[in-house]
């Protein structure tokens, strides 16, 4: 019943995050305002999945498959916080996201091939476990390139 509560509440969220940012009535800014709170959200459970990878907290397969189809859920639409170019202050992301749209949408599509396996796999520890490094090289790698 919890994981149903959960996946609805992702849905609520994942359904907020546009009318979070059309609250600006610039559209870059609106932007920068979707990427921050999308990506903000994917970090947070990123971290708390990563504490029980490092073994600083018990799996918990409940809490474990809520992050990672979050993660896997969010990161579907990241792809609609870069629709215009948006490398403004305030902004992490690079300019290098625009002039290089072809390996930019690469990694985003590693980001949801990653999470969706995560996801998939997030019912067993280990399995978990071994799922979760790929997704954070995915991570790492397009920070290296993309991110401020």
């Amino acid at each position: 019943m919890k994981v149903w509560q959960s996946l609805v509440g992702v849905v609520l969220m994942i359904s907020a995050l546009p009318t979070l940012a059309h609250s600006s009535k610039d559209p870059i800014e609106s932007l920068v305002i979707y990427r921050h709170a999308l990506f903000g959200l994917i970090d947070t459970h990123v971290e708390k999945m990563g504490h029980v990878v490092k073994g600083h907290q018990a799996y918990n397969q409940e809490e474990i498959q809520i992050s990672a189809d979050v993660v896997a859920a969010l990161a579907k639409v990241a792809e609609q916080g870069f629709a215009i170019e948006s490398a403004v202050k305030g902004s992490d992301a690079k300019p290098d996201v625009w002039k290089n749209k072809e390996d930019f949408a690469i990694e985003l599509q590693q980001l949801i091939d990653t999470s969706e396996a995560l996801a998939n796999n997030a019912g067993n520890e280990d399995d978990f476990k071994t799922n979760f490094i790929p997704l954070v090289k995915t991570c790492k790698s397009c920070h290296n390139k993309y991110r401020k």
